[in-house]
């Protein structure tokens, strides 16, 4: 479950990743959980970027089906396994997910892309004056995920070159890319 792709050892920025709500959501009110648009490919672009790690309620591998591992097989994204960590946080700590974020031992150096945050997590990351490394992303609507990338790229300062070595490019986070012909050219 640890990365290695192959380019050698390379000090990347810790992205810590949510999935209810926030790889996910209700894309339309009265609609159920789904994926979002593209997400498949934007994880494979920031395990590229980034120390990828989910940071969810979902377990890692429960021999149930209903976990983390079991999605992204079921997504055809075996490729994705090794790429991205798995983090166990302590669903009764004080400050909720923070707690795992800011834990002793834990990458200085990270981001996080999460639904809105809770009253006590977002304490815990102003009293450690970290609450700057947190991307909220909307927890409606299809493209949430791709406009907190988008939000993260920007205050990270990553501009088109940085997609160069990634086999992707920014604009598989815009959502206009989506809708314009010279995506899919005939």
């Amino acid at each position: 479950m640890r990365k290695n792709d192959g380019d050698g050892p390379r000090k990347r920025p810790a992205l810590y990743i949510d999935v209810d709500h926030t790889i996910m959501a209700r894309n339309f009110p009265e609609g159920f959980l789904e994926l979002r648009p593209g997400v498949m490919g934007q994880l494979r672009i920031l395990s590229r970027l980034f120390d990828c790690r989910w940071l969810t309620c979902w377990p890692w591998d429960d021999g149930t089906g209903m976990d983390v591992r079991s999605l992204l097989r079921a997504l055809y994204s075996d490729d994705l396994v090794p790429k991205i960590g798995y983090c166990a946080w302590k669903r009764r700590h004080p400050d909720g997910k923070a707690g795992t974020v800011l834990a002793p031992g834990a990458p200085t150096d990270f981001w996080w892309l999460e639904d809105p945050l809770g009253r006590n997590e977002r304490r815990a990351l102003e009293r450690a004056g970290r609450l700057d490394r947190y991307v909220e992303v909307d927890p409606r609507g299809p493209w949430g995920f791709a406009d907190a990338c988008l939000d993260l790229f920007g205050r990270a300062g990553m501009r088109d070159d940085a997609f160069a070595t990634t086999g992707g490019s920014l604009r598989m986070f815009r959502k206009e890319s989506y809708f314009s012909p010279a995506m899919f050219p005939a």
